[in-house]
């Protein structure tokens, strides 16, 4: 049997639905779900020859140039070696068609719009479905191209309302929690401790409910996460990862070029 179903965890609801299989019999002429479980399990054994995009590269296109080819585990992108994003990355809205360009041995150039990643509008930013509750997401870019008062950085989502993010604003790194639309500082460290030339890495680390917030080796603090959930957020797509930037209500020709992202569960 196919259903649609969540992972509640602590009885918050933080990635949506999900599809999941089955196992049921007959009885009385009614189906009979998992029978002797009482409830959907974690994987379920399935009568049939195994299989892996591992051992079938004709069935899994590398373009996307992740470590592993097994969707979901552990993901790196390497824009400069990209040609297009796979179907697995997610825009908001009717995002423009120069809101971002991959360039060869460069990495991938995204638009500082001129929305804020709170704005209901098309902000730039490119994201992945979050699909475990431990992970760890990071980013790497280089912020020399950014202006005075132009962000950017790392967004776990939930909506324009409540949202994680781990940015750089005027040369400093903040860890920022918004629910209900009001933002909170939980930490900063000056960006030029941290960064490595003009590049910075920025990573959020995802342990359940709680979270914390990485600018290189530097913890910018720690949170917990249980607003970004269906339950207090509302609606049941649940939280994304991923890349964005912003000139925060200015218009601006700024491009901050990402030169990779990765996803790892835990």
């Amino acid at each position: 049997m196919v259903v649609l179903a969540v992972r509640p965890l602590e009885r918050y609801t933080t990635m949506g639905r999900e599809t999941f299989l089955a196992k049921f019999i007959w009885e009385d002429d009614w189906p009979v779900v998992n029978p002797g479980i009482g409830m959907l399990s974690d994987t379920v054994e399935i009568n049939l020859p195994e299989w892996s995009p591992l051992k079938d590269p004709e069935s899994y296109t590398n373009r996307t140039r992740r470590k592993t080819a097994i969707p979901g585990t552990e993901r790196e992108y390497v824009f400069a070696n990209m040609n297009e994003l796979g179907d697995e990355f997610l825009f908001l809205r009717n995002y423009p068609d120069d809101m971002y360009e991959l360039v060869k041995d460069e990495g991938l150039k995204l638009k500082a719009s001129k929305d804020d990643i709170k704005a209901v509008a098309s902000p730039s930013y490119i994201c992945i479905r979050q699909q475990h509750h431990h992970f760890k997401s990071s980013a790497y870019f280089d912020i020399s191209s950014l202006k005075n008062g132009e962000s950017a950085g790392l967004v776990l989502m939930q909506n324009n309302l409540y949202n994680l993010r781990a940015e750089v604003k005027n040369d400093v790194c903040y860890m920022i929690l918004c629910q209900n639309g009001e933002d909170n500082i939980i930490g900063s460290v000056d960006a030029n401790v941290v960064k490595k030339d003009s590049c910075i890495e920025l990573s959020i680390l995802v342990d359940g409910l709680k979270t914390k917030v990485f600018a290189a080796d530097v913890e910018l603090g720690e949170a917990k996460v249980a607003n970004l959930s269906t339950e207090v957020a509302g609606g049941f797509v649940g939280c994304c990862i991923g890349i964005y930037a912003s000139a925060n209500g200015c218009d601006s020709d700024t491009k901050v070029t990402f030169k990779d992202f990765t996803y790892k569960a835990l």
